[in-house]
């Protein structure tokens, strides 16, 4: 695809996938909330075929890892200087503007909780030398998307994590990560966890992993059935979107 060809007039995008619709109230949210924090980019919401390796590892018992290869996309959208790509069950809570190449050996950090939102530890330390890919920052080259897909074929069976694993393996000590701020998963505020580096108001992109999602927990009546703090702030922002939806015509459901 060439530059003209581009959906949105920006060589910087953030993109995200829809593999099925259980997550299309997520991906919806997640538009509402760059718009609200007056994201300077796009999304880009990508309707792709599956990437699949001829034989992958199997992941009968939890199925979202077939999804997860075709996480590896962005990597070959060389119409965009450089793609942010989002899992859709993220919510931007601040805008990013500075984006930092470091992130936090979470544990190692509790001593300095303040550093830990700017400031991290060499990722090959510890687990963190193994990436969650929930936030990507790539610059796509048609040259590492071969290199890619190469490593895939010649190795899919034996990589638990699909495209994480990939990724942590091909580029092991050549990828630089962000500070907790800008994927905050949500386990990482629980009591015990790392809430002695969690800080409210220095989350810049908060991760809804495992399940529930925060949708799950709204009612037929749109009433909210959850408890956790996190998901209240989706379910707040879920309804600050489909008001404004309502008020343009639109109620889908969604």
């Amino acid at each position: 695809m060439s530059a003209s060809e581009r959906p949105v007039d920006s060589d910087k995008v953030w993109t995200t996938l829809i593999t099925n619709l259980a997550y299309l109230p997520g991906l919806l949210t997640l538009d509402h909330s760059l718009r609200k924090v007056n994201s300077k980019y796009p999304l880009v919401a990508l309707r792709v075929p599956y990437l699949l390796p001829t034989k992958s590892r199997d992941y009968s018992n939890d199925p979202r890892f077939y999804d997860c290869w075709t996480k590896l996309t962005p990597f070959s959208l060389t119409e965009y200087s450089r793609v942010v790509q989002l899992d859709s069950d993220m919510l931007k809570k601040h805008y990013p503007a500075d984006w930092v190449p470091q992130h936090c050996a979470f544990t190692s950090q509790h001593p300095t909780p303040e550093e830990a939102q700017t400031v991290g530890a060499d990722p090959a330390v510890g687990p963190l030398g193994f990436m969650n890919g929930g936030l990507q920052v790539v610059n796509p080259s048609q040259a590492l998307y071969a290199q890619i897909l190469a490593h895939m074929e010649a190795g899919a069976v034996d990589m638990d994590f699909a495209d994480q694993s990939l990724l942590s393996d091909l580029y092991r000590g050549r990828w630089v990560a962000l500070p907790y701020t800008y994927n905050a998963l949500k386990t990482l505020r629980w009591e015990g966890v790392h809430d002695a580096i969690w800080r409210d108001d220095e989350v810049k992109n908060i991760h809804y992993i495992l399940s529930p999602k925060p949708w799950d927990e709204v009612d037929e009546n749109g009433e909210w059935t959850g408890t956790e703090e996190s998901h209240r702030w989706w379910v707040d922002s879920n309804r600050e979107r489909r008001a404004a939806e309502k008020e343009k015509g639109i109620d889908d459901g969604f």
